[in-house]
């Protein structure tokens, strides 16, 4: 099958959470031992690589998505999502959990988030089905530890086959766009 773009990133659900707590200076202060009542909570799929795969697809892009996901309930809601939005799944389901964030809202609408990334530090490039993976662009969101060095060795074989490839990453990691 021929994509137009395939992204190779996290998956994760994320959990919103505003309350009318006051921000302090650079910080959202929740006091120790209080119960804080929660005015809306949001429930969603987020994560590097399914949020710009769903942002390809509804542009109109023939896409495909390469990310871990857990055998849980999580992993059944991306799944569900990445259907509904017209993604291919490239990647691979296995038993573990998988990624969890949680957004904290302030009264000022800043946000700081909790993240668990799960299995999707873990994917490997056996994970991977390169048979048949044919693609005019490669997509990369910030991934680490294993899921970082699968990435890099994808961008340098899709370099060799004439694949466009772009990134995005939160880290100063030299490495990732050293794909000689």
């Amino acid at each position: 099958m021929k994509f137009d773009i395939v992204t190779f990133g996290s998956a994760v659900q994320d959990v919103f959470l505003s309350t009318a707590l006051a921000e302090r200076g650079n910080f959202i202060a929740y006091p120790i031992g209080s119960k804080i009542l929660i005015k809306e909570l949001k429930f969603d799929i987020g994560g590097g690589g399914t949020n710009t795969a769903v942002a390809f697809s509804r542009l109109g892009f023939k896409t495909g998505f390469i990310g871990k996901i857990g055998n849980d309930q999580i992993g059944k809601e991306v799944l569900k999502m990445l259907k509904k939005e017209k993604i291919t799944f490239l990647g691979k389901v296995v038993n573990g959990m998988s990624g969890f964030s949680v957004i904290l809202d302030s009264k000022e609408n800043d946000r700081t988030i909790l993240t668990y990334k799960g299995i999707n530090d873990h994917i490997s490039m056996r994970d991977i089905n390169l048979r048949g993976l044919k693609t005019d662009w490669l997509y990369c969101s910030s991934l680490l530890g294993q899921s970082l060095e699968s990435q890099i060795s994808l961008a340098r074989t899709m370099k060799k086959k004439g694949v466009k490839r772009a990134y995005w990453t939160f880290f100063d990691d030299v490495r990732y766009f050293d794909l000689e």
